[in-house]
């Protein structure tokens, strides 16, 4: 079942807060917030994602888009919860606050979490679906995953920065707000991104998402020269950037069924490592290389995601071939 998975992830997640606010060197935070922390997230996020497939069938893109919603109203309320308590409480403090909201959170949630039913028969468990290695489609699928990532976090990550160097003048609470508002745009895109792939179809709605998230970013963001454009570029890519996390659980079950959805998601989140990891890096080493060039930054973000959006349609193009 998912239930073990989310509560280990759970347990590992407040560990992961509590022994950083006691960090005191840098690789403290490695260990902390990238080992203990990532692990939590790898065990819950595939689960997490795929368990309204267990439920839900006709409106499944949907539920999947509510439940990742979620985590970007909670990303949005913590980034400013968190910048206020930073200025009261310090760091650590702020962290042992954290953790005990987490803590509180997730033991709500997992006793919320309820199965479609109890299991007849044991199965053996298949830690890895090896027939998807030889399905040309799960590889466009895989890849389109890890190319879109690349370009997925830059905003995330630079916005703060881009706000207060274009506007050098605003306060700190006014500079995040952008990505504050990303985050909230984000949980009423996911949701309505999921309700109009259940109409149009989750595959359309998931290039459909992709490719406004890259225009955005090749359009918008190279645009975004006052606060008011920055806010509509934050609304933008915060409705549609994060839509192909959301969607992959319904694609995913649509294209190789849902008998082996949380093994197949939880391999293809796999593919987001790279991105995850060298996504938002590499464009600041594009900014630094540039002489602080936002629109060599912009470009390479949108560009990638649209490499990701041709793989995924060249996957889309042998599934059409095949049905001829």
């Amino acid at each position: 079942g998912y239930k073990p998975f989310i509560g280990v992830g759970s347990v590992m997640a407040v560990i992961g807060l509590v022994t950083a606010a006691f960090s005191t060197q840098l690789w403290h935070f490695f260990i902390t917030q990238g080992v203990i922390a990532g692990l939590a997230n790898g065990l819950m996020f595939p689960m997490i994602i795929s368990y309204p497939s267990m439920w839900f069938k006709k409106k499944r893109a949907l539920a999947s888009g509510i439940v990742v919603a979620g985590s970007s109203f909670g990303g949005g309320a913590s980034s400013l919860i968190v910048r206020a308590l930073l200025t009261r409480l310090g760091l650590r403090n702020t962290l042992l606050v954290y953790a005990g909201i987490n803590a509180v959170l997730l033991t709500v949630a997992f006793f919320l979490l309820k199965s479609r039913g109890p299991a007849r028969h044991v199965v053996k468990i298949e830690w890895i679906d090896r027939t998807a290695f030889n399905d040309l489609v799960f590889w466009s699928l895989a890849f389109c995953m890890f190319f879109t990532v690349f370009g997925y976090l830059s905003p995330i990550v630079f916005l703060t920065t881009y706000t207060s160097e274009k506007i050098p003048n605003i306060s700190a609470q006014m500079s995040v707000a952008p990505t504050a508002v990303m985050n909230f745009s984000s949980a009423i895109g996911r949701t309505v991104v999921g309700l109009t792939a259940d109409r149009i179809g989750v595959t359309n709605a998931f290039i459909g998402s992709i490719f406004i998230s890259a225009t955005a970013q090749l359009v918008l963001w190279n645009l975004a020269e006052s606060y008011a454009v920055i806010m509509v570029f934050s609304v933008v890519v915060g409705a549609f950037g994060g839509c192909f996390i959301s969607l992959l659980a319904p694609v995913t079950g649509q294209l190789f069924g849902t008998s082996k959805l949380a093994t197949l998601t939880g391999l293809l989140i796999l593919f987001n490592l790279p991105g995850n990891l060298a996504g938002a890096p590499l464009a600041g080493a594009i900014l630094s290389a540039t002489g602080r060039n936002w629109h060599a930054a912009a470009s390479y973000s949108g560009s990638v995601q649209i490499v990701g959006l041709c793989v995924f349609l060249y996957g889309q193009s042998l599934i059409l071939a095949c049905r001829d």
